[in-house]
């Protein structure tokens, strides 16, 4: 079972009588949005795009961008520092499981902070004396881009989480 938590900082937008949307200005703070699932995986929206074209599926190829951190906060990885993203499929266990995971939905632009727990990251054996047996992982990752792939798993799009605009009329008000 999946436990979703909503947060917003936004107040509600006000209704309006006429047939027309009212202009508004949006705040630049993203939307905050916190989904908790019972395996452990921590899922935070740290920026969303108010428009979604495509949303990841599994089996596309995306590239992102990331910095990887311990549960204490120590850097052991950044796509930033090598000034290249990272390129794989979802979905095909190229990367943690964690990661496979916590991407879908996302959109292109799309700013993440995914808490990993260790068996969904590397578990009791740790990686490479890089990553300690048993460490939770925070990754922050962004979607540089998103690339059709087999599409294996594409009904997992029905699992796209309300867009910002949707979450700020349905926020705490």
């Amino acid at each position: 079972m999946l436990t979703l938590q909503v947060f917003s900082n936004s107040p509600r937008i006000p209704s309006h009588s006429s047939p027309y949307p009212p202009q508004l200005n949006y705040s630049q703070e993203p939307c905050q949005k916190l989904i908790i699932r019972d395996d452990g995986l921590t899922i935070e929206f740290l920026s969303t795009p108010f428009k979604c074209k495509r949303p990841i599926v599994n089996g596309d190829l995306v590239s992102v961008h990331y910095v990887g951190r311990l549960a204490n906060g120590t850097k052991f990885d950044s796509s930033y520092d090598r000034k290249r993203p990272l390129d794989f499929v979802v979905g095909k266990g190229q990367v943690i499981k964690g990661w496979d995971l916590g991407l879908v939905g996302a959109c292109n632009t799309e700013r993440r902070r995914l808490v990993i727990p260790p068996s969904l990251a590397y578990g009791e054996q740790g990686a490479a004396g890089v990553i300690p047996p048993g460490a939770t992982l925070v990754f922050e990752v962004e979607i540089v881009n998103i690339q059709n792939g087999d599409q294996d798993g594409a009904d997992e799009q029905k699992t796209r989480w309300p867009e910002c605009v949707q979450c700020q009329v349905q926020g705490n008000g």
